[in-house]
Formats: C-alpha cells, structure tokens, sequence
C-alpha cells in the first residue's frame, strides 16, 4: 500500500510541475494585448507575430513581383549588399539579380511554396520552394534558403541561395 501512495504522489507532483511550467510558457510567450479606446476589439502586439505575417506578405509578393518583373519590388526589398548564390554557381549582386529578372520570359509565371521562417534577434532564416510555370505548362522548382535582416523597422533580404 505504501508503494502504490508513493507512485500517486510522485504522479500528482510530476503533473503539477507540468502544469506549472506550461502555465509559465504560455504567460511568458504569450502574445501581449491591448484594448483601443473606447472599443473592445483585442489588437495583438507580440513583436514575433507581426514580423512573421510581415515576412510572409513579402514572400506572398515576391512571386508576384517575379513574374510582374517589378523592379521596383526587388530594389526595395533586397538589401544593399544582397548576394543571389544560383544553383548554376553564379553569385549575383542586387543589380545583376534585377538585370537577369528582366531578361527572363514574362509569360512565366513563379509561385513560392513550402514557406518556413526562423527568427533570430533581428533576423530570419526564412526557407522554401519557387516554382516557374512555362506557358507550355511544364514547371521547374527549387528550394531556397534566405538570409533576411531587420533595418529601420522593415525586413530585408540580405542573401538567397537556391538548392537543386
């Protein structure tokens, strides 16, 4: 009978302790609210949160902007210093990155897939696949991985390398 007492309050006290510590990570990592004046709508502030769907809406327009050839998109949204390392073994800079897209077909039409993002302080490693669909219908794609950095409040890319 002892034996059995011991094994329930050894249960109890593990499930306590796990309780315990998902209390604290879901108070800790939480995302922080507010209520607006006057109002009674919950607007979210988690820092986290609002830089993934900002990362996400980037990637959700780079496909468009691939296949629009929208110049303008790249030369605000690729750092500086960008580096293109292509599964040829070419390294472009963000001026030959922007040179090439325009020389491609503009009937091709891209879509970015598989889109998983990390962060790490004020940066993201954010992964995926590009898909080119030809007007023949056929497709090519490749995985990529990018280097993207935080700057006077808005992201940028700092680096893609594609994988075959």
């Amino acid at each position: 009978m002892p034996g059995i007492m011991l094994r329930i309050a050894v249960a109890l006290l593990t499930f306590l302790f796990g309780l315990g510590l998902t209390s604290l990570r879901s108070f800790l990592f939480a995302p922080a609210a507010e209520f607006t004046e006057n109002r009674l709508d919950l607007v979210v502030t988690n820092p986290l949160f609002n830089d993934e769907q900002e990362l996400r809406q980037i990637y959700s327009d780079y496909a468009e902007a691939q296949t629009s050839h929208d110049t303008a998109f790249f030369e605000q949204t690729e750092a500086e210093e960008f580096r293109l390392f292509s599964r040829t073994g070419r390294t472009l800079n963000r001026a030959e990155d922007i040179e090439l897209l325009n020389s491609i077909d503009p009937s091709i039409r891209y879509d970015v897939e598989e889109l998983e993002i990390q962060f790490q302080q004020n940066g993201a490693v954010v992964t995926g696949q590009m898909r080119a669909t030809y007007p023949n219908g056929l497709s090519d794609s490749w995985h990529w991985i990018d280097v993207c950095v935080k700057r006077d409040g808005r992201w940028q890319i700092l680096s893609t390398t594609q994988l075959d």
